[in-house]
């Protein structure tokens, strides 16, 4: 029994000339260029470009407050780019928390009433703390107390403060510089899919080998 024939659907290595939109630079089949780069064409419509190009725009575009909202979009068919990258759930968390902390703003009410529970509850942590101290003092004796602990009651608690302060600013920067070296990882690997012309009119195609019956027009640019 006779298979049926599947339909043939061009790729963007199967067009006689492509350029690029974001560069305008051509690279034709029977004058490829040298080096050769490698091309995507990574939306519905029939806009092709350099994935180095591509990276490099969306890249900016994620830097930039107006562009970021598009950044993964077509500009002529408005479907969104799909990137292949090296993005480790470390990465997402610690993302998700870089833009937990950035929207910490929105909550400044709420932080201002946690600052002052906070506050008070030192307060009464400082005053307990005194207390107790005091209290081990008279239970231990004085030599044994300023062995265990302090002579000053009143530093007990700074210096734990203090040392729990220094502490979370280290976690801070190791988690800062862990984060920045994922991210690098994560840029440096991406890569854009390209997907077929599936659904395109390819009658707008410049097609090295075209179909039979297929007149091969020139290659549509950008809106």
């Amino acid at each position: 029994m006779a298979q049926p024939q599947t339909e043939w659907v061009p790729t963007v290595d199967d067009l006689k000339v492509k350029l690029c939109y974001i560069c305008r630079e051509e690279d034709r089949f029977d004058n490829p260029e040298d080096p050769p780069r490698a091309w995507t064409h990574p939306c519905a419509c029939t806009l092709v470009a350099h994935e180095s190009c591509l990276l490099q725009w969306i890249k900016s575009a994620q830097q930039s407050s107006s562009l970021n909202k598009n950044a993964l979009k077509c500009p002529q068919c408005g479907v969104r780019y799909e990137l292949e990258s090296d993005n480790p759930l470390v990465l997402r968390a610690l993302n998700a928390l870089n833009t937990l902390l950035s929207n910490a703003g929105q909550a400044a009410t709420i932080v201002g009433c946690v600052s002052l529970t906070v506050s008070f509850g030192f307060t009464i942590y400082v005053v307990a703390t005194s207390y107790g101290a005091f209290a081990v003092k008279e239970f231990l004796g004085e030599e044994m107390y300023n062995l265990l602990l302090t002579d000053d009651p009143s530093n007990f608690p700074s210096a734990f403060a203090h040392a729990r302060r220094a502490s979370f600013l280290k976690a801070k920067d190791c988690l800062g510089l862990l984060h920045s070296w994922l991210k690098k990882r994560e840029l440096e690997s991406r890569r854009v899919k390209s997907r077929s012309f599936a659904g395109v009119d390819i009658s707008g195609l410049e097609l090295i080998n075209p179909p039979p019956g297929l007149t091969s027009g020139a290659q549509a640019g950008p809106a």
